[in-house]
């Protein structure tokens, strides 16, 4: 949502910042295992295929600073490690 449309993302940040709930892991909760792997790989797809379609130095809003995509694959990589070994 970041890259493909900035201001419904500065949006939802704002709400989420301010609401403290992140609705989308509430919603994540109510899925089975089955349905939660299914959904993660195709949101990889979806996120590969933006990324790859992307410029690498386009600049793209986050939670933090704003950062170039190819910054941001890099951030996604790490969370994806660092929260995995969480989960």
């Amino acid at each position: 949502m970041a890259i493909e449309d900035r201001a419904g993302f500065e949006v939802t940040k704002r709400e989420l910042l301010e609401s403290g709930v992140d609705l989308s892991t509430d919603q994540m909760r109510l899925l089975s295992k089955g349905l939660i792997v299914s959904s993660f790989s195709e949101a990889r797809d979806s996120l590969l295929a933006l990324l790859s379609s992307t410029s690498a130095k386009q600049r793209v809003p986050w939670y933090g600073p704003e950062m170039s995509a190819m910054s941001a694959a890099s951030a996604r990589l790490m969370e994806t490690f660092a929260h995995g070994i969480d989960i």
